[in-house]
């Protein structure tokens, strides 16, 4: 177990703050050359944008995921190379793969923030997490390491078979 940061936007606030968690981890050995940098991926700025994704057409991503993490999250950095393998491999799959530094993650508009949570269904974002959408609609929302190498993990199952 280590010790995280976790981001936490409040809904009925609106205000960030910084908590401490506990999160479980597990260790990964990547016995690839692959760089595991996190910066590879397409990023999401704004909130807004989260559910919404377009392709180039403009007409809107009916299957996509979204990881979100923090630089200053040590179950985040610890996960990061173990992260960038999966995301990868769905990536390799045609799986569409965006990632969101919640520290980098804004309001367009005022109240997009709330909105969003309101539709993932949580009053706050924690990381390290992964929101899921299938068929044009937000599908789930999991929270750390576990959680989210777990889906994943079934997503790539999903569609390897």
């Amino acid at each position: 177990m280590i010790s995280c940061q976790t981001v936490v936007s409040s809904v009925s606030t609106g205000e960030t703050t910084t908590r401490s968690t506990i999160e479980d981890t597990t260790t990964f050995e990547d016995t690839t050359s692959l760089e595991s940098d996190i910066e590879s991926f397409r990023h999401i700025r704004h909130y807004h944008e989260i559910l919404s994704m377009e392709t180039k057409q403009g007409e809107p991503l009916q299957e996509y995921i979204v990881y979100f993490y923090s630089p200053g999250c040590a179950a985040c950095v610890q996960f990061k190379q173990e992260v960038v393998l999966l995301l990868r491999n769905l990536q390799a799959l045609g799986v569409v793969v965006f990632v969101v530094d919640v520290w980098e993650l804004s309001e367009q508009e005022s109240g997009d923030m709330n909105q969003f949570l309101l539709e993932i269904q949580q009053t706050f974002i924690a990381v390290p997490c992964l929101v899921t959408v299938l068929d044009g609609s937000f599908e789930n929302y999991r929270l750390g390491t576990a959680a989210v190498r777990e889906e994943l993990t079934r997503w790539i199952a999903d569609r390897s078979s």
